[in-house]
């Protein structure tokens, strides 16, 4: 909290799991938390966390009706979109299949993607929730297909 501005402090203690929050004072979190020091490494980390969260969810719900029609990563991937839509006011997830294993995922009207703990954390996320049905994903941001309102990633898995 040392680095959020008092003015939001009472605020950010008082919230509860089930309410929205006002975007100024989630860009004014997220550009705190991205002030704090954290590698890469603790920003994918704690973004994975964010995945298995979800997965207790919405996310289990989806996940069970994939693994009962034939689960593959792409029928996580094309629930992306879905996936955002419960958690995040605004903007838009587009998948493109770029081979078997190997897809292209953008991020579209996002306002908070100029910070930097959520262009790693948001990258954590695609990997946590599609780790649930890969060995082994991969994701990395392709900086130039990104901007201040969009994040571009590319995720394969084995």
């Amino acid at each position: 909290m040392a680095k959020l501005p008092q003015a939001h402090h009472a605020r950010m203690l008082s919230l509860t799991a089930a309410e929205w929050i006002d975007p100024e004072i989630g860009f004014q979190h997220y550009e705190a938390v991205d002030k704090i020091g954290m590698t890469p490494e603790e920003q994918e980390h704690m973004g994975m966390q964010v995945a298995q969260h979800l997965q207790k969810g919405f996310l289990s719900v989806v996940l069970r009706l994939a693994i009962e029609s034939g689960v593959t990563p792409w029928s996580v991937l094309e629930r992306y979109q879905k996936l955002w839509d419960r958690y995040f006011d605004g903007s838009a997830i587009s998948v493109t299949k770029l081979g078997p294993k190997e897809a292209r995922a953008e991020l579209v009207g996002f306002p908070m993607a100029r910070i930097g703990y959520i262009q790693t954390g948001v990258g954590g996320i695609m990997r946590g929730v599609t780790e649930l049905v890969a060995k082994r994903v991969y994701v990395q941001r392709v900086p130039k297909l990104s901007s201040e309102t969009t994040l571009t990633y590319r995720v394969s898995w084995v």
